[in-house]
């Protein structure tokens, strides 16, 4: 069987109510839909060991934080 030469897109409030019933979450881009990997704990751990890091250093520093 053949793949299709398109994929289908979807709208975002058909993004929306797919995302709603979904067990797991997705990200929307370009009408397109995609599965997002969850995160393990040592990701979360890491993530908020570098946020902690770039606290200590903007405040040290009296330096304007920028997220973004």
């Amino acid at each position: 069987m053949a793949l299709p030469d398109t994929l289908p897109a979807f709208t975002p409030d058909e993004y929306l109510a797919f995302e709603r019933s979904a067990e797991s979450k997705h990200e929307y881009l370009d009408g397109l839909i995609y599965a997002m990997p969850g995160s393990s704990p040592a990701h979360s751990t890491m993530c908020v060991n570098v946020s902690e890091g770039y606290h200590q250093t903007v405040t040290r520093h009296s330096l304007p934080a920028f997220l973004g």
